[in-house]
């Protein structure tokens, strides 16, 4: 029987990659917050997972290029803001960064869900576990550029303190915490906008839960089944 060439048992490797690379990312930040040039390092290591992930869609043609382009234009405004300290670049580096991060999921997801209409690999485990990292990434994207625009739309609570904060770092904590819908409330958000998308956020973390393991349940089911 013929498989089809868009599963992602086809490139485990690829997916190990990608997951590896979100993993590394994360990890990164709370090393490199506040070192010299430790946020230079830390953009380019966002746009690595980005381009493993296009690499892993090159099947897609149509995709090809204008997720390139997307991303060509991301690390262009990112270097600008970088360099100039602008907030407008600044939010349209993070706002063109979660389209690319959403672009991911979806096409990363159409892998997931074609793949295990055929056999359950470790490379669909990988592929899950990518996604989900890809969703944290998404949604600090967009904290970070609401953050840009409103830097008091995140209040932080540590030792009986309250300020504002839109450090990575804790953006990124925010994210990991809203997806898990752990909330252990230290950080908060204060904008509507930001309160939303974090009610959007954590409903996200629940319903990929919940069909992803439906998904892999199944395709194991229908594997199994003489």
């Amino acid at each position: 029987m013929m498989q089809r060439t868009d599963s992602t048992a086809d490139k485990p490797a690829q997916d190990l990659f990608l997951l590896g690379s979100l993993l590394l990312l994360i990890l990164a930040h709370p090393l490199l917050d506040g070192v010299f040039w430790g946020q230079a390092v830390l953009g380019l290591m966002t746009f690595v997972p980005l381009v493993i992930a296009l690499v892993r869609m090159s099947q897609k043609k149509h995709l090809v290029w204008p997720f390139a382009t997307l991303l060509m234009a991301a690390f262009a405004c990112a270097i600008a803001a970088h360099i100039s300290g602008d907030r407008v670049l600044t939010a349209i580096e993070f706002a063109l960064a979660a389209i690319a991060f959403a672009v991911s999921v979806a096409g990363m997801f159409s892998y997931l869900q074609a793949g295990t209409e055929t056999r359950i690999t470790a490379g669909h485990l990988y592929t899950a576990g990518s996604i989900y990292l890809l969703l944290v990434m998404l949604f600090f994207a967009l904290y970070s550029c609401i953050g840009a625009i409103h830097p008091d739309a995140f209040e932080k609570t540590s030792g009986g303190a309250t300020g504002t904060t839109g450090n990575a770092i804790d953006l990124l904590y925010f994210s990991m915490c809203t997806l898990t819908t752990v909330g252990y409330g230290d950080i908060v958000p204060v904008r509507p906008v930001a309160r939303m998308l974090a009610g959007l956020e954590a409903t996200t973390g629940v319903l990929y839960v919940a069909i992803t393991v439906s998904l892999l349940v199944s395709g194991y089911k229908g594997r199994a089944r003489p």
